[in-house]
Parts: C-alpha cells; structure tokens; sequence
C-alpha cells in the first residue's frame, strides 16, 4: 500500500496501565497538533504541515489467539508504530502480537519508540530488541521521557517530541530543532508586540476615561461652586454676614476637602459678603483689626475711646481709637456666646467676663485682674452701675464693685437692652 493511501500516520501501542496510558494519552495530542515551521516545509518541499490521524486503542484487547480485525485494519493503515515502553509492556501478548504484525507489514525501520519507565533492556521487547529473521541485535529509535513524577515525564515528552515527529518527516532532528526554535522566538517576539500594542490601547482607554471622569468632576465642582455662591447670596438677605463670607469663601478655596474653582459666581458671592463695591472708583477700609477667628459681636466705650471685639475664636479684642490694638483677653469660658451680655466695658476702663475657671472677673485694659465677682452668665453695664445675673440671682454693683442689691428668683433673671426682667 502507497504512503498516501494509508488512512493514519501513526499507531500507538502501550499497555493500558496508568503511566502507559497517561503517555499515551498526551503523546497523541501533542502528535496531532503540532505543526512543522513554514521554512522546513519549503525547504523539503514536504505535502503537509502535520500528523492528521493517529490511532490509539482506548480499550484493552479481549482475550483472544489473534488480534481483532480492527486492530489488524489500523495497523496495516498507519505508516508508523510508535511503542510506549515499561517493564509492564512484555507483560502484555497483544502488544508485542501489534509490533511482529507492523514490522511484517511495514518493516522495522517504521517502528518507533518512548521510554517511559526502567531501564531500556528492562522495558523493550525482544521484538525491538531483535531482528525475527537474522537473530541479530538492533537498536531501536527511541524518546527517554522518563521521570519521577507524571508532571516531568509530561514536561520531558514536550521537550523530545521532535526526536519522534523528525523521522516521521524524514527530517534531519537538528535542522528541525533549530527552526522550531527560531519559530517559538519569532512567536514570542509576537506575543509581545501584540501584548505591547493591548497593554498601549488599555493605557490610552484608561487615560481617556480619567480625562472624562477629571472633566466631569470639575464639571460638577463648577456646579458647586455656584450653589455655594447662591447659598452665600441667601445669607447675606437674611443679614447673616458671617455666613455669607464663609459660603464664598468655601466656594473659591476648598470645600468638603476638595478644591474648587473659581467661578464668576463666588468671586461676586465674596465681594458681596465682604461689602466691598467697585462703583466708579474703589472703596477700601481705612483700618484693619486682625483677630483670629471672624469678629461677631463689637463694644464701645462710653466715652468712645475704646473699643472690644468678640471673635469665634472665643477671644476679647481691646483696641484703642486708632485701631491700635492694647490687649486680648484668650481665658474666656467656653460657654461664652460673644452677644451683647456676655461680656461688657465698665466705667471706660474695666473689662468684664466669665473666665474659663467660672469666675466672673473685672480686668485693666493690660490684662490685670482688679476684682473677681460672684458667678454669673450675663452681664450689663448701665451707667455707673454693673448688673450681673446667674441662673437664679441678680446682683448690682457700683463703680467700686460693691454689692447694692441682690435678688434671688425660682427660675432666674432675663436681661435685655433696656430692662430686667423676672421669671417668677
């Protein structure tokens, strides 16, 4: 029978143990899927590329004098034997009946062999070993893949396969190494090329999505801004000036800890809340008081030589009237609210206030306690006189800090800007 008229390239013959079969197994995948370099094929001018068919038993012959018909039919089809060797493989009749009836078809140049486990006089048969008709020794073509473990025979079955597939071609094995070799650089080479080009695409994709996400997050901090903007403009109708400036503020510096933009909106929003107007020419303050936190509440003295600012910083600012700053009073208490009765100027040149140890203290203008009086939580100063009211006295001092008159209520005293009032 011609060579292209065989129906299989090869026929696998092992004996159905668990290595054998495991060999087998891969043995026939990797045969049917491997494809010679495009250089051998022109260079030899070969008709194909690659092993089409090979045929491998799944099942164990049946107990019988003789093969069966199909197996005699696979055998007389196929151009090569290939014979996976063991010490187990003499064990078996029906696989050395497979290579005396191939090499009586085919010869024994056509017989091929992978050595799986023990040593070779151990795991070959006489029929690979032997000649039938001189008696003579003969060394057969054989793959060593042994190992200690499944997973090294397997990797040593990949790394020899070409000393089997070679032969099959009718190629020199160094020739056929080598260009296998260049083909897996080349591929390699291409893998990374193409990887190189997927990895630049996802660089660009994901370069152009944080553009989208930056635009659209400045977008939304515009929008923002405006809001704070209108927010400040609402306070500022409702005569809420600190409010107002710290809205704007926000909307042009950081807010909620991120960074906003400057909008046309919050500039005008802060020029609003600061009361700074260009209407022809430019209104600037003539003084400036530097406080620590924003001034809430502002005193007078009677004789207008004086003035104290309350800050939220909890702070007395003393200041003289040139805007001269003489002293700041820091050891107010921390209930303190900076209204008009929290704390007050007594004859010209005394503060008055709640320290931080509840005492109710009468200090200079340079900061020196002259008198500490009963506790009390608002405080009016009325003329010559010091009205002071806890939770539920009222008591009234004169210029030397003595007591006039003293009242206890159930429910305490409520001082206004004009009068005092009982809540019996």
């Amino acid at each position: 029978m011609e060579k292209n008229q065989l129906h299989y390239d090869a026929f696998i013959s092992y004996r159905h143990n668990d290595l054998d079969k495991f060999v087998a197994t891969n043995l026939h995948r990797l045969l049917e899927t491997y494809k010679i370099p495009k250089t051998i094929v022109n260079q030899y001018h070969l008709e194909k590329n690659h092993i089409s068919r090979v045929f491998r038993d799944q099942e164990e012959l049946p107990l019988a004098s003789s093969l069966e018909d199909p197996i005699v039919d696979a055998l007389t089809n196929s151009e090569y034997l290939i014979v996976i060797c063991s010490p187990r493989l003499k064990e078996s009749m029906w696989c050395k009946k497979e290579i005396e009836t191939f090499i009586k078809l085919h010869g024994r140049n056509k017989v091929l062999a992978v050595l799986v486990e023990g040593e070779p006089d151990e795991s070959f048969p006489e029929e690979l070993l032997y000649d039938a008709k001189t008696k003579k020794k003969v060394e057969p073509l054989a793959l060593d893949c042994r190992g200690n473990s499944k997973k090294e025979v397997l990797a040593n079955l990949k790394k020899e396969l070409l000393r089997l597939i070679a032969p099959m071609f009718n190629l020199n094995y160094d020739d056929l190494r080598r260009r296998h070799h260049e083909r897996k650089v080349k591929m390699t080479i291409r893998i990374g090329i193409i990887s190189g080009i997927l990895l630049l695409l996802f660089l660009i994709y994901v370069s152009a999505n944080l553009i989208l996400i930056k635009a659209e997050q400045q977008f939304i901090l515009h929008l923002w801004s405006i809001n704070l903007a209108g927010e400040s403009k609402d306070s500022l109708k409702e005569d809420d000036r600190n409010e107002a400036i710290k809205k704007s503020y926000q909307a042009i510096t950081k807010y909620d800890r991120m960074k906003m933009p400057e909008t046309p909106d919050a500039i005008t929003a802060l020029t609003d809340a600061l009361d700074v107007y260009d209407i022809g020419k430019t209104a600037k303050a003539a003084f400036n008081i530097n406080t620590k936190g924003t001034a809430t509440n502002i005193k007078m003295s009677d004789d207008y030589e004086h003035i104290v600012i309350y800050d939220t910083s909890n702070t007395l600012t003393l200041v003289d009237k040139n805007y001269k700053v003489i002293h700041k009073y820091t050891d107010l208490n921390n209930n303190t609210t900076g209204d008009d009765h929290s704390y007050a100027i007594f004859n010209n040149k005394y503060v008055v206030y709640l320290n931080n140890k509840d005492k109710l203290v009468v200090k200079d203008f340079k900061g020196k306690t002259v008198k500490t009086l009963n506790k009390a939580y608002k405080l009016k100063a009325m003329n010559d006189r010091l009205v002071a009211a806890s939770i539920d006295e009222l008591t009234v001092y004169d210029q030397e800090y003595n007591e006039l008159y003293s009242y206890k209520a159930r429910s305490g005293y409520n001082i206004d800007d004009n009068k005092i009032v009982s809540n019996k």
